[in-house]
Formats: structure tokens, sequence, C-alpha cells
């Protein structure tokens, strides 16, 4: 017993998918760059710091 073959897609079809696809991964790739520079902007100048050095807080002054 044989099974119908499915029907073609239509090309075009196949191009407005590509498409939004493509509008798609551009739009996440865009709001991923916004919330990295966010991100960045909120961490900004609050890194790890070394204890011994003296850069940051007080503790560890005293050190050196």
């Amino acid at each position: 017993m044989c099974l119908p073959k499915a029907p073609k897609t239509d090309p075009n079809v196949k191009k407005q998918q590509a498409l939004q696809a493509a509008a798609e991964q551009a739009r996440l790739k865009e709001e991923k760059d916004k919330q990295l520079v966010a991100t960045k902007r909120s961490l900004r100048g609050s890194g790890l710091r070394s204890l011994l050095s003296g850069q940051g807080s007080g503790i560890g002054n005293s050190y050196l």
C-alpha cells in the first residue's frame, strides 16, 4: 500500500519563512546586545578587587 506524497511547498512561502526567521534572529541579537550593554553599565566600577593591593574597600590596606 503506497501512501500519497505530500504536496510540495510553494517557494514563495519558503522565502517568506526564511525572511521571518532572519528578522527574528536579528531582533533577538539586538535584544541580546542591549541586555549586554545594560549589564556592563550596571557592573561598571564594581569588579573584583584585590585585598592586598589596597584597591577598593578599606579592608587589607594595612598589609602593605
